[in-house]
């Protein structure tokens, strides 16, 4: 059973419910007053007999709440009973057929036009028959009917069509009413939606982000000024362009995954680098992917990029005071624990070698002296400078203070490798030394995993090593023991 909700229906409710209660207490009276003439004969009771029925029915099945099936019924019981009493008395002169028309206008309201144009059709055909039949002596009319009961049955009809006609209307106003209604409240929400759409885009041009909208295909659809002028595309070739010929293809590689978690419908955020468009060569943005998702399905999504260039540049900085030697550009000690505490987990996932060396200048006190600092300081960076140099890139160069520096040399085949490294600095060393700025070096050397697991081990034996190697005539390096 359906449940009726609508304002409209329950007025088709209503109308059907009115109606048949006319038809009902029309085709009574009609029969009432057929009997109160006399010899009346019982065909003529017919009629308003099936019609009685038919509208009690009707009534109960529309208790039911089913108003398109009860139309169904009324329209064609009705059309039924009219054509069988034409065909049974007056023929084409039957005061019932001037209900013909009202079943048109009734099925064609309430049920369709095919309602109307099948009843049309029918009711013509059974007018032509009733008239051929009579015309060719087929058909028989009863001796014409009383015009007390003609005037009884018009009046019936006059009733009936005059309470659809007026139920009709109203259901016509008061369509019409709503749909005045529904038309100014949807003309303010039009409005109101065009004032928050030119709000939302004037807030989205303001912004100092770079926002895109992207469909399922990774393709642009409308992105803000700022997007536009930072990668240098024109607004109006943005639409239909693919992601990867904006961001340029190595930066978007990078960040593909990540558009494909997005229209798999999860917000996330990255962390990005383009290098195109206006400013410095490279930017560092931070990304973050909103899907948009309709009717179930992935639609795209929102990208949005934040510039953190200068941030991470500052932060950079920041590490580097940390970390860096101020004078020489250089590791200091928090680089260098920093580097040896990773080569130690290194290695106690992966056995290797790698060697320690403490380093002291010999005789640089003199020289300062002699010299001033300024002359000591070039000293310090060109040794620092030929440390990097004599290194490989991925090993450790680090100054603890004064003229003491620290070498962490990794990925050594053995004892012989990381000698042949410790003579070749002390001989780069003394290769900065002058006449009047004599030079040299004494470095202690101390070898992971033979002398020690912790760093403090590995820095107390280099140490030791290194003070052996000055005892014993500095320029020179020590193994430690």
């Amino acid at each position: 059973m359906r449940s009726m909700s609508s304002p409209i229906e329950e007025i088709r409710l209503r109308l059907l419910r009115s109606a048949l209660l006319v038809m009902l207490i029309g085709s009574l009276a009609f029969a009432v007053s057929l009997l109160s003439l006399g010899h009346m004969p019982s065909s003529r009771l017919l009629g308003p007999g099936l019609i009685a029925l038919l509208s009690a029915y009707c009534l109960i099945h529309l208790h039911r709440r089913q108003p398109e099936q009860t139309l169904a019924v009324l329209a064609c019981g009705g059309w039924a009973i009219a054509t069988v009493m034409g065909y049974r008395t007056e023929g084409v002169r039957t005061p019932i057929l001037l209900a013909y028309p009202m079943i048109v206008i009734f099925a064609g309201w309430l049920l369709g036009a095919r309602w109307a144009k099948g009843f049309a059709a029918a009711s013509a055909l059974a007018l032509m028959g009733m008239a051929g039949g009579e015309m060719l002596g087929w058909l028989k009319p009863m001796a014409p009917i009383h015009p007390v009961s003609l005037m009884v049955a018009q009046c019936l009809i006059l009733a009936v069509a005059t309470t659809l006609t007026l139920n009709l209307l109203r259901v016509f106003q008061e369509r019409m009413d709503e749909a005045l209604r529904l038309g100014r409240l949807a003309e303010q929400n039009l409005a109101t939606a065009r004032t928050r759409e030119l709000e939302l885009q004037r807030l989205v041009e303001a912004m100092p982000s770079l926002i895109c909208q992207f469909d399922a295909d990774l393709r642009c659809v409308l992105a803000n000024p700022h997007f536009t002028r930072f990668f240098g595309v024109a607004t109006e070739e943005l639409p239909g362009r693919p992601l990867e010929s904006v961001f340029g293809s190595a930066a978007f590689e990078d960040q593909r995954s990540c558009f494909q978690r997005a229209l798999a419908g999860e917000s996330l955020r990255s962390q990005a680098r383009f290098g195109v468009g206006e400013g410095p060569s490279e930017h560092v943005f931070e990304v973050a992917l909103v899907p948009r998702r309709l009717e179930g399905r992935s639609d795209g999504g929102y990208a949005l990029l934040h510039d953190v260039t200068e941030r991470e540049r500052s932060a950079e900085r920041l590490r580097q005071m940390v970390s860096q030697d101020a004078l020489t550009g250089i590791g200091n000690r928090t680089h260098l624990m920093d580097r040896l505490g990773l080569a130690l987990k290194r290695s106690a996932r992966r056995p290797q070698c790698f060697a320690l060396m403490m380093l002291d200048l010999d005789g640089f006190k003199q020289i300062n002296d002699a010299h001033g600092h300024e002359r000591g300081d070039q000293l310090l960076q060109r040794v620092a400078r030929t440390l990097a140099d004599t290194l490989r890139a991925d090993d450790t160069v680090a100054r603890l203070g004064g003229d003491e520096f620290v070498l962490l040399v990794e990925t050594l085949r053995g004892t012989e490798d990381a000698t042949l490294i410790a003579a070749k600095v002390v001989e780069r060393i003394a290769a900065l030394s002058t006449p009047d700025a004599p030079i040299s070096a004494s470095l202690g050397l101390a070898l992971h995993p033979q002398h020690g697991d912790l760093a403090e081990d590995l820095i107390r034996r280099a140490d030791a090593a290194l003070y052996r190697a000055k005892a014993t005539g500095r320029n020179q390096w020590r193994l430690a023991e």
